[in-house]
């Protein structure tokens, strides 16, 4: 098992009442900056909490930090000591979840896109893949949910308690769920499936916060939209897991997914140095084995031939963009010096309508 340095997380190091925190650097390493006493004692508490100054970790359903205790550490290992974490324990899993989530932050003022804002995670090892919930859009479902229902006494009064009932579920429920138990599949190892993963939730997050202000909107819109497709593959009694997104059904939904399957499967071949992970990913670029043929990020990485990836995101902050033909009228007037019959040919040849 290949051992998973942490980088930017928070170690915190207690020696009685005299308690110390710094940061590791990206190989892992912390320096607390001074010394601890030797006079009462030789050792020392460690306690790694899985935050960084952008992103925390959570156990799910817990309001607690996830943190890994290393007790009792030699005084004299306490300076410049590295921290990490065994492969495919659950705090090698934690690890690889914030190294992602470290990582993507980096690409994203690399690439000039939208980082999203400070997140909090739940790490699940009940799920499969993940889910982009954002706690404002919490907030704003809880108050329309109970507003609804107390619409027949008092809309006003449904509206207070829908906005205090969403406040709390929004304090208490996560921006993005990641699931920790994906098994490995056929050309992806388990950490690199939660990688990709989190660059991908991570995606949605920067789309989210892109739009600004109209997000809680754009967001239940796809969101009911989610679930009327939901109960329609229900009714035609078809297997959900095989067919969460209704055969593409909606436009929105198509959209957000194929920005999120772009970024996690593009990062994914520049953030890994292994040939056989970054051969892997750019033949899933070019739309090789599709498992969803209505999602177009194979279009997204032929444009990369002429076009940055703030290019093909900018259009994304936009409120009225909710399809691939929105996304193209807005590109195309975002991108005035552009062959626009040579775009439409690039997306129609590939199958997808304008």
């Amino acid at each position: 098992k290949k051992n998973v340095p942490l980088q930017g997380v928070k170690v915190t190091v207690s020696q009685w009442c005299h308690v110390k925190s710094a940061y590791t650097d990206e190989n892992g390493y912390y320096d607390i900056g001074e010394n601890f006493t030797t006079c009462w004692q030789n050792t020392a508490n460690v306690k790694i909490i899985f935050e960084t100054n952008k992103d925390t970790i959570y156990d799910i359903g817990s309001i607690f930090k996830a943190t890994n205790f290393r007790k009792d550490k030699n005084v004299s290992e306490l300076s410049r000591n590295n921290i990490y974490l065994e492969a495919d324990t659950p705090e090698g899993n934690y690890g690889v979840l914030l190294n992602a989530a470290t990582t993507y932050r980096k690409y994203a003022r690399e690439l000039n896109i939208t980082e999203p804002k400070n997140l909090k995670f739940w790490g699940s090892t009940i799920t499969n893949g993940g889910i982009t919930l954002m706690q404002d859009v919490v907030i704003a479902d809880f108050a329309a949910v109970t507003a609804a229902i107390g619409s027949a006494a008092s809309l006003g009064a449904g509206t207070i308690l829908g906005s205090i009932t969403g406040a709390i579920a929004g304090t208490y429920l996560p921006d993005i769920i990641i699931s920790l138990n994906t098994p490995e599949k056929i050309n992806i190892t388990k950490t690199e499936s939660i990688t990709e993963t989190v660059f991908h939730e991570m995606a949605h997050a920067s789309h989210f916060t892109g739009i600004g202000i109209g997000n809680i909107t754009y967001w239940n819109e796809e969101y009911i939209k989610m679930l009327g497709g939901w109960a329609a593959v229900i009714r035609r009694g078809e297997d959900l897991s095989k067919n969460c997104y209704n055969n593409g059904n909606s436009k929105q939904v198509c959209l957000i997914e194929s920005w999120g399957y772009f970024m996690g499967y593009y990062l994914m071949s520049k953030y890994y140095s292994n040939n056989s992970t970054v051969k892997n990913f750019k033949s899933r670029l070019l739309g090789n084995g599709k498992s969803y043929s209505y999602f177009y990020y194979d279009v997204y990485y032929e444009l990369l031939k002429n076009y940055s990836v703030e290019q093909i995101f900018t259009p994304y902050n936009y409120f009225s963009v909710q399809s691939l033909t929105s996304w193209f009228e807005k590109f195309k007037s975002l991108n005035k010096e552009i062959d626009s019959e040579k775009l439409k040919d690039t997306i129609t040849s590939r199958g997808y309508c304008l």
